[in-house]
């Protein structure tokens, strides 16, 4: 009897081990420093691919788990892994706490494109510590996922914390420095595509203070008050809106942000201080 149960807690035991053996594997996250376009003394730019995502979060960015990647990113620990010093992880990792909407937006972009990386830039001045991201487009137009898309862009607009950084690394980045306040009372942009839509908004107020709101579904960044004017008027810098017809127009907004023609409407409206006004409408 002693015997059989010897055997039985034996046999037992085996069993056990056997289901351990067959256990599901978890993906660890591992260390990739990313792909540096642009350094100097003061100012670092980063971009990650998807492949690198993966490997920074041990988790495949798809559309149905872009938060659990998003959270991984919150960790300063992920962005040691990507090869910065713990203050400045800390400080990355504070940044996309900050920007859930917008960074959430960027990795549904990368998600849906092989051609999108995450780019993020880390300016460190001793009296202007900057934090930004946005996305770094590759060239094509994705993968087969993405297929039917076509008309997508990416225009590489970065998402601002903390205020303007001159970037001078030539990558996809179109927004120019805010020149000061447009000479307008009020100015109103709408570009509607297949799959999403850009607009701009901007009103200088009585008081002189600046109502602004910039919106562009494709990047995923949605911005109002002052980045929002800082944007716009980095758009029109230099750009004389009295003196330049509907296709001057048309032409120039969507070279600033690097948007096809193939639109479905483009809707412009602006009116000047002295209440004269020019609109249009192309469908």
């Amino acid at each position: 009897m002693n015997k059989l149960v010897k055997v039985t807690a034996a046999t037992g035991l085996a069993l056990t081990m056997g289901v351990a053996t067959l256990a599901p594997v978890v993906s660890e996250a591992a260390s990739v420093e990313g792909n540096t376009i642009y350094q100097d003394a003061y100012k670092t730019i980063k971009t990650f691919s998807k492949s690198d995502l993966q490997t920074l979060t041990g988790i495949t960015l798809t559309a149905k788990n872009v938060d659990s990647v998003y959270n991984k990113l919150t960790k300063a620990a992920t962005w040691v892994d990507a090869g910065y010093s713990k203050a400045q992880a800390a400080k990355i990792a504070q940044g996309v706490s900050a920007y859930t909407y917008q960074l959430k937006g960027i990795l549904s972009g990368i998600a849906a494109s092989s051609n999108k990386s995450l780019k993020v830039i880390y300016v460190d001045k001793a009296w202007n510590e900057q934090i930004n991201f946005g996305t770094e487009y590759t060239g094509g137009y994705g993968d087969a996922e993405n297929e039917g898309n076509e008309e997508g862009n990416d225009n590489g607009t970065i998402v601002e914390p903390d205020g303007d950084v001159e970037d001078n690394s030539n990558n996809n980045e179109t927004v120019k420095p805010s020149t000061g306040k447009l000479a307008v009372k009020e100015l109103d942009v709408d570009i509607e595509y297949k799959n999403f839509d850009v607009e701009l908004q901007y009103e200088v107020k009585k008081n002189g203070t600046v109502e602004a709101k910039y919106e562009n579904e494709f990047t995923g960044v949605e911005v109002k008050g002052a980045k929002a004017q800082r944007i716009i008027e980095g758009i029109f810098a230099d750009f004389n809106m009295k003196s330049k017809n509907k296709n001057q127009i048309v032409s120039h907004v969507l070279g600033e942000l690097k948007l096809k023609n193939n639109f479905k409407k483009f809707k412009y409206e602006v009116e000047f201080p002295n209440k004269s006004e020019f609109e249009f409408k192309i469908k």
